[in-house]
């Protein structure tokens, strides 16, 4: 029985977005499998295969701003993926107060 190759992750852009959710995040390594998952923490995340180096998650709506994990995992299999490489964080930042700022200003 053969073993797929260990998935990595060497970067994630942008690696700060809204605690509202919605930031498209490309996230860049090595041998993601066409099915893959995405998770920013524990919170599954749409995806779009770009091809064994690239996928495109859109980060969910946050429970509370700092970092969270982002998770590869392949299927509907939940297991962390262990990487040395910096920039596998995506941290929310709280930005509810500009968000309503903007909606008044501007209505």
């Amino acid at each position: 029985m053969s073993t797929s190759p260990a998935v990595n992750i060497s970067h994630v852009l942008p690696d700060v977005g809204s605690l509202l959710g919605g930031t498209e995040v490309a996230v860049l390594g090595s041998n993601f499998p066409q099915r893959s998952r995405c998770f920013f923490g524990s919170e599954a995340a749409r995806i779009t295969w770009l091809g064994e180096s690239s996928l495109m998650c859109v980060s969910p709506l946050g429970r509370k701003p700092g970092p969270v994990r982002i998770i590869i995992s392949a299927d509907t299999e939940r297991s962390d993926i262990r990487h040395d490489a910096a920039g596998s964080t995506f941290t929310y930042q709280d930005d509810l107060y500009k968000e309503l700022w903007v909606v008044a200003f501007f209505s």
